[in-house]
């Protein structure tokens, strides 16, 4: 397993939480019991678009370690 599979995988699960943080608060926060406001819902898609900005920062590292491993 290398370092660039591991960053994908890192990226996938990230983006799966995205897109529930995006478009399905609720079920995001079921299990521990918050009700869900506007203010949690916007704090909600502003963690998303953090995770957004992760995901692509661990996409490009692991397209640039894949580069680096091969030389």
């Amino acid at each position: 397993m290398s370092l660039a599979l591991i960053l994908r995988m890192a990226a996938g699960w990230m983006a799966l939480w995205a897109i529930m943080m995006f478009f399905a608060p609720e079920m995001a926060l079921a299990s521990s019991g918050w009700e869900i406001t506007d203010e949690i819902r916007t704090l909600m898609q502003g963690m998303g678009m953090a995770f957004v900005g992760l995901i692509v920062m661990h996409l490009v590292t692991a397209t640039l370690a894949d580069e680096a491993m091969q030389k």
